[in-house]
């Protein structure tokens, strides 16, 4: 087992091939090493993904740039938030938030869609895919908000937390001698 796997105590306990688990743990280490107050970083990760939600792949990571620098986030955990909607989760997150902004709208969804015929079909087909599309996104991202900061803020607190008791165990265990503030090393 890879160094990484074996200093996540719960590492094991994710139920994924461990080809699968490296990256996961190496993105969840870099993502809860991200320099910035806890409360920034959590910030920007719930705008990233609120971001994400909404009909904009291809542009997510410049809007979410922009929107972090405007209300001063963390724009690296802003970047990473945007990335629950990618090539592969976008039939889903995009399925999804079809289907709540059609019903916010009261619109009927149907099985299949039509194929256009014309400029104009084109343009009221569009209207009913991209207007509950944005509505569902818009509703999406805004209940994803207090939830991703909450949990992503206790994640960041823990994780940093337990940082620094593996360090202060660490220099206990080694007699200071890895700490420069120690007497030792002066």
């Amino acid at each position: 087992m890879k160094k990484l796997l074996k200093d996540h105590p719960w590492a094991e306990r994710i139920p994924l091939p461990e080809r699968l688990k490296e990256p996961l743990l190496r993105f969840y280490d870099r993502f809860m090493r991200i320099h910035g107050e806890p409360h920034e970083v959590a910030r920007g990760l719930a705008l990233g993904i609120a971001i994400g939600f909404t009909p904009t792949m291809g542009i997510q990571m410049p809007i979410a740039l922009v929107v972090a620098s405007i209300f001063k986030q963390n724009k690296i955990s802003a970047l990473l938030g945007v990335w629950i909607s990618n090539p592969l989760s976008a039939p889903i997150l995009y399925g999804f938030t079809y289907f709540v902004g059609a019903k916010m709208l009261g619109i009927e969804i149907t099985e299949s869609l039509r194929i256009p015929q014309g400029w104009g079909e084109m343009k009221q087909l569009g209207l009913e895919i991209f207007l509950p599309l944005w509505v569902g996104g818009i509703a999406a991202g805004l209940a994803s908000f207090p939830i991703t900061y909450h949990f992503g803020l206790k994640a960041i607190k823990g994780y940093r937390a337990a940082r620094r008791r593996l360090k202060e165990h660490r220099a206990r265990k080694s007699g200071g001698k890895d700490d420069p503030d120690h007497p030792a090393q002066g």
